[in-house]
């Protein structure tokens, strides 16, 4: 059975966000259990990921497979590829948050001026990732700078809230804790970056009205 590659991803992206939103959710609500879901949402993210690599491989050998599942160029397949691989890594990120808060004894330990900073946090972060995928949907540049310069204001948010994490959060197996959750969401960040720039190369290949500016 053939599926569509764009929908496929659109689906991988979801899936990824809902882990980033239970992983977070379950260190501000202190709530293990939504952290324990997590690990079965990164199956199906694998199951995803190794089902579009299948597409693609397949769109490699025969064109005319390329055409049915929405490739329109040899050359998205690699720039389709990255994207998936820089998904499940965004993924991994996430299962990274949620074994984080499942290793930490006491949830009750965390600054809540701190949670309320990871929970705004990670809300810019997902904003990012959402305008990332909508801009290679829509192969719409100035949505794609747009989203890239909101992944370098999330580094430098990252830095500021880890800063704050050394100097506020006295118990040192917390602080290492928080400052990983939040090292992880600063990688989901960089990660949909990547995304924006195959977006942008993307965009690039057909004449826009961007392009015919810039030769003017």
């Amino acid at each position: 059975t053939k599926f569509p590659v764009y929908g496929l991803i659109r689906r991988l992206h979801i899936v990824v966000s809902s882990m980033q939103e239970a992983a977070v959710k379950a260190l501000v609500e202190k709530r293990p259990d939504l952290a324990n879901e997590v690990s079965h949402m990164e199956s199906e993210a694998d199951r995803i990921y190794w089902l579009v690599v299948r597409q693609l491989l397949l769109a490699i050998r025969d064109r005319s497979v390329g055409a049915k599942i929405g490739i329109e160029s040899p050359t998205h397949v690699a720039g389709n590829r990255i994207v998936v691989k820089t998904l499940e890594e965004m993924a991994d990120s996430a299962e990274n948050i949620a074994k984080e808060v499942l290793s930490m004894k006491d949830l009750d330990a965390a600054n809540e001026q701190i949670l309320e900073g990871i929970s705004k946090f990670s809300a810019m972060v997902q904003s990012v990732s959402d305008r990332m995928m909508k801009s290679l949907m829509t192969l719409d540049v100035r949505l794609a700078n747009d989203a890239i310069a909101g992944s370098e204001l999330a580094q430098r948010e990252q830095r500021k809230l880890t800063e704050k994490i050394l100097t506020s959060v006295k118990e040192v197996g917390i602080a290492v804790s928080l400052r990983t959750i939040v090292w992880n969401l600063g990688e989901v960040a960089k990660y949909a970056k990547i995304i924006g720039e195959i977006a942008i190369n993307r965009t690039l290949e057909a004449p826009s009205e961007i392009c015919r500016l810039e030769k003017a």
